[in-house]
């Protein structure tokens, strides 16, 4: 039965998704066609424009009696037209007769072309393909008579690659949307279908059993109106039963003789039934983490929205400064976020023991949007800073509230499946985030950007109200609250923990916020990508890793190869960012961002394995919440130091050359950490013991 409810719910899920990609079809393709429709008249306008301003100079200057190959500085003057509208090819001046007397750019047609384009076309003046070009050619009047034609050409390629930009950008906004409703159709089909049939099913159970305590919640549709039965029913027998002890009494104060009877009667029946206290049910809940990934990929996407920008925002504040600013400067905010962050975790993670998770994720909410609408409005660099540790406490909030809530609600046999639903949102908010804040950035510009993002924190806080339950709230045992300096020293004298730490965990993570959030954004800029293509560039890191990232894990656990696959995904890392100076393209920087996304998806979950093998006598004697976070507080740490070592790179050898370095860098450490290992060996000494369940952090 549960197999083929299962099956019913797939059914009905692909088929909802299969209309829900034709019909983004249908409009990604009508979008397309109307912006191709649109775009040549916008450019016959934008060319009118420009040509009648232009044209009007010149008439005035042939009514002053100049003649019109005599006028003097019209090349240098076009040469500040093109200047100023870089979308145009072109400006050119014929005579009568079709000799060209003044030229300026490139592309220009031939002469016969030209003569051709001056013909005196029916209807108002329209552009005219010429060779590689769109030609909108005036006419210039010298009294009377015409005395030549002002030309004002625009490159064809131009029109292509505004629609090939299109393109892309319907591509990326086809895949969020995808993605999204692939995030929203579960959490429909549970909120509307799968929950409400799961409870009346457990209530029905309860009640055949003879428990009488609970009720179903209240609803319009068909289950509601069975669940109100159902509801009526159980108050009526536990009224009922509320009377029947009632006249019990009575009559055990009219009848004595009958006490005895009464009492083995009411014993029979409180042996087959299970009644409300004070005979008032109380309603059924149940807990379902669908919510908790939704309000992860809800907040994930909101504080990835400005990644693919965010330095190059930071240096338009930065350059008040120095112009041009210290490299420094441009890493400092994103250093600080992440450090505040994790100073943060702690903190957060005592709010969520004393308030439970729909509190602590609605204060995170709250922060992370103030963060981030003050990010896009801040007056200067320090301003900035500020806004910028302000968003970072929001995410530390945030996220301890959707993983605690995963954690406290999952059982020890489901929280590998609870904690694949929290990275699986985070991931997907990861992918999102980047793309559609690239595009985002490109069409309405930078404050208007994080203002949306501000907008869809807000909604995040507003959804976890019914997205997340009334978690219980997590009193941690006093082995668990503080590290302390036992713990810190124990693992300070793990040699294998040490080495680890030093030549895997701290360089992932280095270079993860290092070259993803700091180099590739200001490289691929310098090398005249838009920000929309920076945000598909860096979207495929989440690709990469949301994809990769289990089946690396499965492989680590089926053939117990961790270690082996987080020295190869160092190497792999580090080896796709030492090209760049050699050969430094945009390409380069998208092969370095895919090795970076498979390096990690490769190393990031087997690391944690690893801690849990090599620190088994500290977990054993502090328990594996401490050491687990003492791991990914020093981790934090070093990915906090990624950008501002970076920075320093950056100022040396340039962003090429940085690349590479760090690359390098990678390299070695991945070297270094396998040959330690093979030398040490993972285990001390033999061990079938099995590790305890974690929580795997998001690459």
């Amino acid at each position: 039965m549960p197999e083929l409810r299962q099956a019913r719910f797939a059914g009905l899920f692909i088929m909802t998704l299969i209309l829900i990609v034709a019909v983004l079809i249908g409009i990604s393709f009508y979008a397309a066609r109307a912006f191709e429709r649109s775009l040549l008249p916008q450019l016959d306008r934008k060319m009118l424009t420009v040509g009648t301003a232009v044209n009007a100079k010149l008439e005035r200057a042939l009514r002053y009696g100049i003649p019109l190959e005599r006028l003097p500085g019209v090349t240098d003057f076009f040469g500040g037209v093109l200047a100023a509208n870089p979308d145009l090819a072109y400006l050119a001046v014929t005579s009568a007769n079709g000799v060209v007397l003044y030229q300026r750019g490139t592309l220009l047609p031939s002469v016969e072309q030209l003569v051709t384009s001056t013909q005196p076309p029916v209807g108002p003046p329209t552009a005219q393909r010429v060779g590689a070009a769109y030609d909108l050619a005036l006419p210039l009047q010298g009294g009377s008579t015409m005395t030549g034609a002002l030309h004002i050409g625009a490159d064809a390629g131009f029109v292509t690659r505004q629609i090939h930009e299109l393109l892309f950008d319907i591509a990326i906004v086809f895949i969020i949307a995808a993605l999204v409703a692939l995030e929203l159709l579960p959490l429909i089909v549970q909120q509307n279908l799968a929950a409400p049939m799961r409870r009346l099913e457990s209530v029905l159970r309860r009640i055949a059993d003879g428990d009488l305590r609970y009720t179903l919640p209240a609803s319009h549709d068909e289950v509601g109106q069975l669940s109100s039965l159902i509801n009526r029913l159980v108050t009526r027998l536990n009224t009922t039963y509320r009377q029947l002890i009632h006249q019990a009494l009575l009559l055990r104060t009219a009848i004595p003789a009958s006490v005895g009877r009464l009492d083995s009667g009411l014993a029979s029946l409180r042996q087959g039934f299970i009644l409300a206290p004070n005979g008032q049910p109380t309603p059924y809940s149940s807990i379902h983490l669908i919510g908790a990934r939704m309000a992860t990929f809800l907040f994930i996407f909101a504080a990835e929205l400005s990644q693919p920008f965010m330095p190059l925002y930071i240096r338009t504040y930065a350059a008040a400064l120095g112009d041009p600013p210290a490299q420094w400067l441009i890493g400092l905010p994103l250093t600080v976020f992440t450090l505040t962050a994790a100073l943060c975790m702690p903190i957060a993670g005592w709010r969520f023991e004393r308030v439970g998770s729909r509190h602590t994720f609605i204060e995170g909410a709250g922060l992370l949007m103030m963060g981030l609408a003050g990010t896009g409005l801040a007056f200067n660099f320090f301003d900035l800073l500020g806004w910028r540790a302000l968003t970072a406490v929001g995410y530390a909030f945030l996220y301890t509230a959707c993983q605690g809530y995963v954690v406290a609600n999952s059982s020890e046999q489901h929280r590998a499946q609870g904690s694949a639903l929290f990275v699986s949102g985070l991931m997907a908010g990861s992918i999102c985030g980047p793309a559609i804040g690239g595009i985002l950035a490109d069409r309405i510009g930078y404050t208007a950007t994080f203002s949306c993002a501000a907008a869809l924190a807000l909604g995040a806080g507003l959804a976890a109200l019914n997205l997340l339950g009334a978690s219980p709230v997590i009193r941690s045992n006093q082995r668990d609250q503080q590290p302390g300096h036992g713990l810190i020293r124990d693992l300070s004298a793990n040699f294998r923990f040490a080495w680890l730490m030093l030549f895997a965990a701290i360089p992932a993570k280095l270079l993860l916020n290092g070259f993803l959030f700091f180099l590739v954004p200001l490289t691929l800029y310098e090398l005249g990508n838009s920000r929309s293509e920076i945000g598909r560039v860096v979207m495929l890191y989440g690709l990469a890793a949301l994809f990769l990232g289990p089946m690396f894990a499965r492989l680590a656990d089926r053939f117990a190869v961790h270690g082996l696959l987080i020295g190869v995904g160092g190497l792999l890392t580090g080896i796709g960012l030492v090209p760049m100076l050699f050969f430094p393209s945009t390409l380069t920087v998208l092969a370095g961002v895919l090795c970076l996304g498979i390096g990690q998806a490769m190393s990031i979950s087997p690391q944690l394995a690893l801690v849990t093998r090599i620190c088994r006598p500290q977990i054993t004697r502090f328990g594996s919440g401490p050491v687990l976070g003492f791991y990914r507080l020093v981790e934090r740490l070093g990915g906090a130091s990624g950008p501002l070592i970076v920075a320093g790179f950056a100022g040396l050898f340039g962003y090429p050359g940085t690349m590479t370095a760090i690359g390098v860098l990678g390299v070695v450490t991945a070297a270094l950490f396998s040959i330690g290992f093979l030398i040490m060996g993972i285990d001390s000494e033999p061990s079938d013991q099995s590790a305890p369940p974690v929580t795997p952090e998001p690459f």
